[in-house]
């Protein structure tokens, strides 16, 4: 019975009561009155029991829940501690290509893991990664060393575009091979003392006036020894 009702059966046993109802239906209309009283503190408990009880439940739900990722994660703090969980994650820095990074991996596991079975597959990886860094590191030294080259040959080509003294010519070809001379020169206009002098028009200037003149290229054995101006005769040699 709602309390609709019961406010109605309260009233009605109020009317009874006052229009000189039989005492015995007054009593039945009250005995009604005090069930539904009843009936509906019942309800109030049960309703208020259930309320509690969902709350509980939930609480006990959220427990449960949190207990659960708090073992996950002691899971997961357990398998990285692991060789298996250690040695694969080494691999897949491997796999991406970050040499540097792989081969610091191998070696703290093989440092932390001395026991494993799996020790000697990291022995092998780190003596591949580190060749394989070598090999880097070598590429890159090459790859430097030829920009060097580039640069100083375009720097130097600039230089011989504008010409430069018989002094800063033997700076340039000293020790240098005729192949390399006349790679830097192309071909002398002429040669003498046995092929041992070359010499080249117009490729030399004079210190003080700047006027072009011949520069002469002197070999031994192949190798440019001295260079000399053709209005000079001073020769620039070790």
């Amino acid at each position: 019975m709602n309390v609709q009702t019961t406010i109605i059966t309260i009233m009605l046993a109020a009317l009874l009561a006052g229009c000189g109802v039989r005492k015995e239906d007054h009593r039945k209309v009250l005995n009604e009155l005090a069930q539904t009283k009843r009936q509906l503190r019942t309800a109030t408990t049960e309703v208020s029991e259930l309320r509690n009880g969902e709350v509980t439940r939930l609480l006990l739900e959220l427990k449960r829940a949190s207990d659960l990722i708090a073992g996950l994660r002691a899971e997961i703090d357990r398998l990285k501690k692991q060789d298996v969980y250690t040695f694969t994650e080494a691999g897949k820095l491997l796999d991406a290509g970050d040499l540097s990074a792989a081969l610091q991996a191998y070696q703290a596991f093989v440092r932390d893991f001395p026991s494993s079975p799996k020790v000697s597959g990291a022995k092998a990886q780190i003596q591949e990664v580190g060749q394989r860094l070598e090999v880097q590191q070598h590429e890159a030294d090459v790859r430097t060393q030829r920009e060097r080259e580039e640069r100083e040959q375009k720097e130097l080509a600039e230089r011989i575009r504008g010409s430069m003294t018989a002094e800063e010519w033997w700076n340039v070809l000293r020790g240098k091979t005729t192949k390399q001379v006349k790679d830097l020169l192309g071909i002398p206009g002429y040669t003498t003392d046995g092929d041992r002098r070359w010499t080249y028009y117009s490729r030399s200037v004079m210190p003080y006036s700047g006027k072009r003149e011949l520069l002469c290229v002197h070999f031994r054995d192949g190798i440019a020894v001295a260079t000399q101006g053709e209005n000079s005769d001073m020769l620039f040699t070790d």
